[in-house]
């Protein structure tokens, strides 16, 4: 009986060493994880656009509109420089700005109305010194006023009629470079 007993614990005892092949080590859960930085491949200040693009409903109206500009900085300035393509006209809002930057996102509020629908694009020119380095980026805001229109006058998103797909033909032109 004592033999039994022995002869169990063994087997027991060789088989958790075979399973944990060797037996000393543990196993840890990795829990701190760094979240990636945003990676800016192009040269220049490490700014991008929190969003491309605004939609405004009608032409000849006054929109408050914020740009937010989302900075890889913990300190340094920037100047801002905005300008309007034609047909859209800054009301009021800075559009020469000097700002301390913080890493995030910086508001920028302006007050917009365009003369007729279509498409504008508001240019921000930032300018960003750091360390005694000065770094440049060229954003621009896209700026949509009315429904955005196709070459053949049709809006996105119409439908032709007797159909129920929207069709959108696009040219398409390759270029082999050797």
């Amino acid at each position: 009986m004592k033999f039994s007993i022995i002869l169990s614990v063994a087997v027991v005892a060789i088989f958790t060493l075979v399973a944990c092949k060797g037996g000393g080590q543990s196993v840890r859960m990795a829990q701190d994880y760094v979240k990636q930085p945003a990676v800016y491949q192009k040269p220049g200040a490490a700014l991008m656009l929190q969003n491309s693009q605004v939609n405004l409903e009608v032409a000849g109206a006054q929109y408050a509109v914020d740009v937010g500009i989302v900075s890889g900085y913990s300190s340094g300035d920037m100047v801002l420089s905005v300008s309007a393509s034609n047909g859209l006209h800054i009301v009021s809002g800075d559009t020469q700005s000097t700002v301390s930057l913080t890493a995030g996102n910086i508001n920028q509020s302006y007050t917009l109305i365009a003369e007729e629908a279509g498409r504008y694009y508001l240019y921000l020119n930032a300018i960003v010194t750091k360390d005694g380095r000065t770094l440049a980026r060229a954003l621009t805001f896209i700026v949509q006023v009315g429904e955005e229109q196709l070459k053949d006058g049709s809006s996105i998103g119409s439908e032709k009629a007797g159909t129920s797909d929207t069709v959108i033909t696009m040219p398409a032109k390759e270029e082999i470079i050797r």
